[in-house]
């Protein structure tokens, strides 16, 4: 893992570190940070910045699409094994998410099978949870590559 320095705007909380992103649609969607657990996956988050509101001024669900997304990333870091494509992914939006908000999730693994991992992952901001996804991605070998040269 590649940690990054932060321009002051984009501060984290303590303990947190910049994951570099391996994909442009993670960087694009990005900057994601990951706060490390001795064991399992630890925590990842985002700020909710400007240009992450829609026409209400709160975080546009579609970002939070694309956070939960990001349980996978998390996971990949702390497993020997990789997830792989996303085969479904669902949530509820519980409670609105502001600007300047940091938004944080810790994924749990529910199930592990030959081909598949099962995790599910509450999204909070401070006490307050703000979303509940849970989804399925492919197994794929440490060794696989999941994008083509």
């Amino acid at each position: 893992m590649t940690t990054v320095p932060l321009p002051e705007s984009m501060s984290v909380p303590p303990g947190f570190v910049r994951l570099e992103d391996p994909t442009e649609m993670a960087a694009v969607n990005g900057p994601h940070y990951l706060m490390p657990a001795a064991t399992g996956p630890g925590t990842l988050g985002f700020r909710v910045e400007r240009r992450r509101l829609n026409r209400s001024g709160l975080c546009h669900g579609g970002t939070l699409a694309v956070f939960a997304d990001m349980m996978g990333r998390a996971m990949d870091l702390t497993s020997s094994e990789k997830t792989g494509p996303t085969i479904t992914l669902s949530g509820d939006d519980l409670a609105p998410v502001k600007q300047g908000d940091q938004v944080g999730a810790t994924p749990e693994l529910t199930r592990v099978t030959r081909r598949m991992f099962f995790f599910r992952a509450l999204m909070v901001v401070g006490d307050t949870t703000v979303a509940s996804v849970h989804g399925i991605y492919r197994r794929r070998s440490r060794t696989e590559s999941v994008i083509e040269d």
